[in-house]
Order: C-alpha cells, then structure tokens, then sequence
C-alpha cells in the first residue's frame, strides 16, 4: 500500500489526527459528514468540475498564472 507525505502528515499533525482517527474508524460518518460539507460548498456556488480550469497565482507578478484542469473519473 503506498502512502504519500501528504497522507501520512495526517496522522502525524495533531490538527488533522483528530480528523483522520475519527473517520478511520467510521466510514459512514465520513460519508454523512462528507455529503453536507459538499452541499454546502455547492449551495456557495463552488465548482467542483469548472470547464474552465483551476487557477492558482503562486508565481512572480505578471507572470502567466499556470492553468489547471480538474481531473475526470
């Protein structure tokens, strides 16, 4: 089983533990908390899939911001 940095720092920082046992121990609880934390960002108007990418403006100002597009399964 592969384990990435990014998944590990979730059991090692105490912030995200709490998070990480609690849904590792009930998966229906993920769900049901998963289910209403997206309907709400939906209701917000976040775009999940935006056909027109995702930006991020990390670089140098006047730099061409680098264009992301979200993956689909």
């Amino acid at each position: 089983l592969l384990v990435l940095p990014t998944d590990a720092v979730l059991f090692e920082d105490p912030s995200f533990k709490v998070y990480a046992e609690k849904y590792a121990e009930d998966q229906e609880l993920f769900f049901k908390d998963y289910a209403e934390a997206h309907a709400k960002l939906s209701n917000l108007g976040a775009k999940f899939d935006p056909p027109e990418g995702v930006e991020i403006d990390d670089g140098p100002r006047g730099a061409a911001p680098e264009k992301f597009v979200a993956a689909k399964y």
